[in-house]
This record gives structure tokens, sequence and C-alpha cells, in this order.
């Protein structure tokens, strides 16, 4: 494989793992600091969450032309229902 694409995987790994560090924090800043539940730490996390799929996908549509496809579309669906049905 090219060095950039080696370049390339080692960044979105250093992403998501920096990401998933800064959850738990997040989770005990919204529980202990803002006195909120936990319920209310993991609405928002999820709703991060989402976002960053979103402004990944919008990214990618910005930079290569492209609009939003079909298998962007099982990203949302339920994971108790089939994947193609």
């Amino acid at each position: 494989m090219p060095k950039s694409l080696w370049l390339l995987i080692i960044g979105m790994v250093l992403n998501v793992t920096r990401s998933t560090f800064l959850w738990p924090v997040n989770t005990i800043y919204i529980h202990e600091h803002l006195g909120k539940s936990l319920t209310v730490a993991g609405i928002v996390l999820m709703i991060n969450s989402g976002a960053g799929v979103l402004g990944n996908r919008l990214a990618a549509c910005c930079l290569t032309g492209l609009v939003v496809t079909v298998p962007f579309l099982p990203e949302f669906r339920s994971p108790f229902l089939p994947l193609y049905c």
C-alpha cells in the first residue's frame, strides 16, 4: 500500500481513539458538573455522534462532488431490521 494510505489509516485510528477517550470525560462533566442525569448525557453523546456522521458525509460529498447515495442509507436503519429488505 502507498505511504499516503498508511498515513490516512494511522490518522483515522488516532482520531477514533481520541474521541472514545472523550466520551467518558464528557459524561462525567455533564453528570457531575452540570447536574444532569446520565440519560441526558447519553442523549447528548448520541446527538454528537450523529452530527459527526452527518458532518463526515457532508465533507465527503463536498470533496468528491457526489450526492448522498444508497449505501449511506443503512447507517440510519435500526440494527434489528434486516439490512436489505
